[in-house]
Formats: structure tokens, sequence, C-alpha cells
């Protein structure tokens, strides 16, 4: 039987070559991507899940209630780790604390080289416990259990090392601090949420810098637990209202509360404040799978359209096949099987497109998907099931469609194509333009949400601006004089330093505002900055005034005032920001009065509202770790104005690299999940819209044949080419007509769920509607145009002599 099936399929291939490339081609586009979409989503989907008991690890999330500003946080106290494991032994098999000391880079040198390295982290020694990062060199057990111990990934041993082996090789971190290496790990697989290079004892945290902060309010390590085995961690979120009551301070257990959140949720399913790192968003797999899904829709409905109006074309075979004994359920699985072979032999090549996208796909997501993943035994089943499925959707109508031809009425030659064939074609066809206005619309959605991200006005300037991290440098030491000489460059306009990336992040700081109850401690966010902070950024000054240079050399001056913004006035129930002006605040540092009020400026991303926020100057005695970044505003001719910042650095701190970013760039960084979302979405829908035309192609050729004798009646009759591509087109007009109606509802619908993702979005305008039916309108018809022009210029002699 399946040698038949092959024969007759490829008999039909051979006889029917022009729509048998149709549907190859759009079944083979519209199956490869397909693939490359569920490879990415697959790679997404597998985040973390590469450790053995990921089900069983979590980590604590931090609840802040700050006077009805709501805030979850993925940091928490250094104790908490330790006494979760103390309290609930019979709950808690292990804990891990992960701490980069609250810095951006940190030195680290081997003899002649010097990095900043980004991804440093102090670490207990069970994370080799916990986590399955593969140890290639030294011992699970013992390589972080003393002080000046590091483990570092095999890329980090190749940078420093070369090819000398490193085990025991000395490390000095930030000029001072040697560290011995006592484990090298397998490079950290990217299906990771965050990412290290070195992981250093804890132990070394005590024994250079005292003993490691003992109190609930700060909270600045990332703290995971793994449960013991049978275990739901239902069981230890019901023990956290108790154990908030017995060691959180009293100020803070009535705004605390914490919860625990799984390993494998976090890199789609997190985006609460201070993250490790960016984490994607679970609702944009939905859409690119909805998308690839569609995708393979509309090229099986090419296929059934072009078998079921080509029909007339096997109606003889049919009929014969009947006469011969051949029943109906015998027809469909020939039919049946034919699509399926089609459909296989599709997948076949789309393999190769496949092979010849995915690295410009790596390349612009990120990511090191391996095109030997589809040979995996898994993968492998799964292009079976979809090469399966794919020629079961596509030939199912049509088997049922031809095995019900009328045997006599063929026999006879009176059989004709009824409307039933038609109108099946029609809903196929009306299903198409649906699907691509849906996803044009939402693609133009998607792309100008990005855009407007990174255009959107952030309430300061992010222009010309360049970015130093100064954390631990002498920068920050000779800060005033630093200052001084680049400001005598005619290139260089304002300077200011602050402990927080402006736009990126910020601190939270526990305040009493002035009538508040004494004993209901708030958590606000809070910056501190150097002087000329809002001149650098352009941001508005609403009342009062700026921190007075008093004496620059002497930051102790500006300590116990602060500025606040629009919404802390707000929140403080003044009706004007001036009201604000004069109140004060209590904190760690006493009483400090009110003495400007600033326009809002979005101190995270736009994906966030503006919170209330409290502006400190950096305080001289703690400058090394409240001023992280200078920030210098260009004012022309950066190119030369950087020369100049890169010597002056080398002055200062000859043993530090110089590196610089633009903030702009930095910012942008933030929205790269949507970034890929929209070009992912602008280009499958160049390819829906594509698949598309490839179908709409093949059905008006098939009904240009047909209607060739009509259409040299009418040549002679005197009409002209523009009447006969009215005549042929207006079916497809009509059917994009109701296609819009039909998807304009559903298209709304769907992105103003997807806007209610941010915090700032643009508004859904008509015109997106319009352009996007314009768009398939016109490139429908520009198909149509051709065919109908190519037979409408052919000799009315020929066309009459057809059949």
């Amino acid at each position: 039987m399946f040698q038949n099936f092959f024969k007759i399929t490829f008999r039909n291939i051979i006889r029917h070559k022009y729509y048998s490339l149709i549907n190859i081609v759009s079944m083979s586009i519209g199956t490869a991507v397909f693939i490359i979409l569920l490879l990415y989503l697959i790679d997404e989907a597998r985040y973390d899940r590469y450790h053995q008991h990921s089900d069983d690890i979590f980590r604590v999330v931090n609840v802040y209630d700050k006077g009805g500003l709501n805030s979850e946080i993925a940091s928490s106290p250094f104790l908490l780790a330790t006494k979760l494991k103390e309290d609930y032994p019979n709950l808690v098999k292990e804990t891990v604390r992960f701490f980069n000391s609250q810095d951006p880079v940190h030195l680290v040198e081997y003899e002649d080289k010097r990095f900043n390295e980004k991804y440093f982290f102090y670490v207990d020694a069970s994370v080799l416990d916990v986590f399955d990062f593969q140890l290639i060199m030294g011992n699970r057990k013992t390589a972080l259990t003393k002080a000046n111990s590091v483990i570092i990934t095999e890329a980090i041993a190749k940078k420093y090392f070369g090819d000398v082996p490193p085990m025991g090789k000395k490390l000095i971190l930030e000029e001072g601090i040697p560290l011995e290496v006592t484990g090298v790990l397998a490079d950290i697989p990217t299906q990771s949420h965050f990412k290290f290079d070195f992981l250093a004892s804890f132990r070394t945290l005590d024994l250079f810098f005292g003993r490691v902060n003992q109190t609930w309010i700060w909270s600045p390590c990332w703290t995971y637990i793994q449960l013991n085995e049978g275990i739901d961690k239902e069981q230890l979120e019901k023990e956290f209202p108790r154990f908030v009551q017995a060691h959180f301070d009293d100020a803070e257990k009535e705004n605390i509360s914490l919860y625990l959140q799984a390993l494998t949720d976090i890199h789609l399913r997190s985006h609460i404040d201070y993250e490790i790192e960016r984490n994607n968003n679970v609702l944009y797999l939905y859409v690119l799978f909805g998308i690839a899904i569609i995708i393979l829709i509309i090229a099986s409905i090419n296929f059934m359209n072009l078998t079921t109006v080509n029909s007339a074309n096997r109606a003889k075979e049919i009929a014969i096949r009947k006469v011969h004994g051949v029943n109906y359920w015998q027809l469909v699985v020939q039919f049946l099987g034919e699509s399926v072979i089609l459909s296989f032999i599709a997948l076949f090549f789309s393999l190769f497109l496949v092979e010849a996208i995915l690295p410009y796909f790596n390349q612009f997501t990120e990511k090191n998907i391996q095109i030997t993943v589809i040979f995996s035994s898994y993968f492998f089943i799964i292009l079976i099931f979809v090469g399966f499925m794919t020629g079961i959707m596509s030939g199912l109508y049509p088997s049922l469609f031809l095995s019900s031809l009328p045997v006599a009425k063929i026999m006879k030659g009176s059989w004709r194509q009824g409307t039933r064939g038609k109108r099946a074609r029609q809903a196929l066809v009306l299903v198409q333009f649906t699907f691509s206005i849906i996803i044009l619309i939402v693609a133009f959605v998607t792309f100008l949400q990005f855009s407007y991200l990174q255009n959107a006005y952030l309430g300061f300037d992010k222009e010309k601006t360049v970015i130093l991290t100064v954390n631990n440098t002498s920068i920050v030491k000779y800060y005033s004089e630093f200052k001084d000489e680049l400001l005598k460059n005619p290139y260089i306009e304002y300077i200011t330093g602050m402990n927080n990336l402006i736009g990126t992040e910020h601190d939270t700081q526990k305040f009493t505002p002035e009538g508040f109850p004494e004993n209901k401690i708030q958590f606000y966010p809070q910056m501190y900055v150097r002087y000329d902070f809002i001149e650098c950024f352009d941001i508005n000054l609403l009342a009062g005034r700026d921190f007075t240079k008093q004496n620059p050399a002497n930051l102790v001056d500006a300590t116990d005032e602060i500025m606040i913004n629009r919404a802390m006035s707000e929140h403080l129930g003044c009706k004007t920001p001036s009201d604000a002006i004069g109140k004060y605040f209590r904190s760690f540092r006493g009483n400090e009065k009110i003495i400007g009020v600033i326009n809002d400026f979005n101190t995270s991303s736009l994906h966030k509202h503006v919170d209330p926020l409290v502006i400190s100057m950096v305080d001289v005695r703690r400058a090394q770790w409240q001023t992280r970044f200078m920030a210098i505003k260009f004012k022309s001719n950066r190119k030369k104005g950087l020369k100049f910042l890169k010597k002056k650095w080398i002055e200062f701190s000859p043993n530090r690299p110089f590196e610089y970013a633009m903030l702009d760039e930095i910012l942008n960084k933030q929205y790269r999940n949507e970034e890929i979302l929209g070009t992912l979405s602008i280009f499958l829908t160049l390819f829906i819209i594509f698949i598309t035309n490839i179908g709409v192609w093949g059905l008006t050729l098939v009904l240009t044949e047909k209607r060739t004798k009509e259409i040299g009646i009418r040549k002679v009759l005197g009409a002209p080419v523009g009447n006969i591509v009215r005549i042929l087109s207006i079916e497809f007009v009509k059917l994009n007509l109701i296609a819009n109606a039909i998807a304009w509802p559903i298209a709304f619908l769907m992105v103003e769920m997807w806007l209610q993702n941010f915090a700032y979005r643009i508004d859904v305008e008509l015109w997106i509607f319009f352009v996007s039916m314009l768009v398939v309108l016109v490139s429908t018809l520009m198909i149509i145009s051709i065919q109908a022009i190519r037979v409408a210029r052919k000799n009315p002699i020929s066309s009459l002599r057809y059949e």
C-alpha cells in the first residue's frame, strides 16, 4: 500500500509540477520558521532545569509594604539563609547565598593581566551541593570551605592562565585580596537565569571586611533554598509569618512578608526589583508560539485550497478508481497518505532552511542554539509528529472532498465543482487573511511600543552622556580633583556621581516622614548623588533649591538635606511641591530636611511607574560605596572628549582598566526582550504574508485557467484589461474586507492585553489597522493583477481554442 502511495504521489508531483512546487515551497518555509521558533521556545523553557533537583530549589522573595507602596525584591538579608536552616531543618535541606558586594565590577589581577569583571559573587560552600554546576577541577566538598578560595569557569581560566593549569594559582581582587584558585567549573550553560565567572568563598568576606552585616534591614544578597525531598513549598511558606515575627526588627514586622519563588520560574515569570539579571517574559513566548502555529496553519491552508480547486484534474482518476471497487475510506486514506508524504518532503527541505537561518537567528537573539538539537531523540520525535500532523491537517478536507465526488456525473462529463467547494475555498482564504491581518497589527504594535520605550522621555536627558564605573577606584577618593581636571576640557559640560545608574535601578532606604507614626517605618526608593546631578541630567527643579556647594571637598555639609520628587510630595499629602519644602524625614542619618522638589523621572525601566523618591547627598565617609558611577555630559566632539577622559583616568587610576559606556545604550538594553519580540514579529509577519500570497498566486493561476475561455470572449467583446483584473480580484477584495472586520477586534484585544505589562505605553490608534489592511490588500491585488494581466494579454483566438 505504501509503495502505491509513493508512486501515485510522485506521479502527481511530476504531472502538476507548478502546484506541487507552490505547496512544497510554502510548507517548507512554514515548517522551517516553526522549527526555529520551537527551538527558541524550548531553549527558553529549559532555563535552570539542568540542575538535578531544580524542582526542589527556590529563591526567597521579600515583600515590603511601604505605606501602601508595595515592593517585591529578589534579595534578602544575610541572616535569612542561616536562620531558615536552623529553624526548619525538617523542611530546609540546604541554603545558598549569592552576594556581589553590590559592586557593578570587580578588579581581578594575575601578574600583568588586569580586568574589570562583572560576574563576581561570594557564595556559601553549599553552592555545589544545591546546584549541579560541573566541577572539572577541584573537590566539590572543600573547594569553598576556606577563606581566600575561589572557583572560576573554564573561560576565565583560559583568559588569565592560558594553557597553564590554574589550580593553586593566586588571583588578586581589588588590588589587595589574594584568592587561591581551588576549582574550575565548566562554562555555565546559557540556560541559566544569571551568569557568573568567579565564585569566592563567603568566609573571605568575614576575613577582609569584618563580619557580614548582622541586621535584618539591609537585603543585599540573593538567597536560594533546597527543600527536603517530599516537602512542598507551601509547608515552609506557612511558617514564614511566625519566622518574620521571631527574627525581623519590631518596627519592620508589620511591613514585611516572604514567599518562595521556584527556580524554574525565575527566567520567564519573575519581574520583581533587584533581579540579578534581566529576565524574559513568558507572555512573549506565547505570542511567538501562536505565530509559529499560525504559519503552519496558513501553509496547510495553501495545500487544502490548491488541492480542492484543482480537483477537476483528478476527477476522472477518482471515478475510475471507484468503478474498479475502491471504496470511500480507501480513497480518503490514499489522499491523506499523499498529503503526509508531501509534508515530509517539505520537512526535509525545511531542515536545510533551518541550518541556513539559525546562525543569523542566534546572533540576533544572543542564543547558542545548535543545529544538532534537531537530531536529538526527543526533538526528532517532535519533528516526526509535526510532519505527520501537518500532512493530516493539510489533507483531511481535500481527501474527504475528493473522495465524495459523484462517479456518474464525472463519467458523463457533466460534473462541475459546485458551491460547496467554492465556499470551503473562500472560508480557508478568509482564515488566511484574518490571521495575516491579526499578526500584522500585533507586529506593528510591538515594534511601535519598542520604539516608544527607546525614545520616550524619561524625565531626564540621556543623550551625550558617558558613564564610568568608579567603585573601589582612587577616582572616588580624589573625586573633586578628578572632576575639576575634566571640567577644564571645553568638550565636557557637566559631571556628577551616583550610587546607582539613573534609569536602571535604585536602592531602598527606611525613612519616617514628618507627621507619620514614629513606630511605622516607611521604605522608599533612594539615590545618593553628587553635586550637579540635576544639571547633568537636565531634571526640572519644581520648588526649593538644589544641594548648595558650601564646601565641595567636605560632603558632610549636605548630608542633613534631601530632595524629593513630585510623586513623593503627593504621597506626603502636599497640594503643591512648595508645600513639601522644610518638612523632615527621619533616617539613620537623623533628621533630614527637604530643600527641593524635582520633577518625576524614571529611576528604573518604563515597565514600572515612577515611585516616590528621595535624593540624598553622598556622605564623604561612605563615598566608596555611595559613588559607584560617574556621569560625564559632553557638549560636542565626544571623540576628542573621550580621548581626554582616558588620559585623565590613567593619571588618577593607573592600575584600573579604562572602560566607559553610553547611557542611552545602557538604558536601551533594558528593552532587549521587546526588541527581539518586535523585530521577530515583523519578520514573521512578512513570512506569513509571503506564504499567504504564494497560496493566492496558486489559486489565481487555477482560477484564471478555468476562466480562460470566458476571458477570451470578454476580450473579443471589447473588455479592457482593467475590467478583467477587476472581475478576477473582486472575490479576494470582499474576503479581505470581511477578514478585517473579524481581525480588528481580535487584534485590538490582544495588543491591549499585552500593553498592560507596561507602565508607559503607546495608544493603539486606528491608522495601524488601516495600514495593516492596505498591506495585505495591496500585496494580494498585486499577485492577482500579475496573473490576470498575463492571461488578459493572450491572443483571444488562443483563449477561445482553450480546451
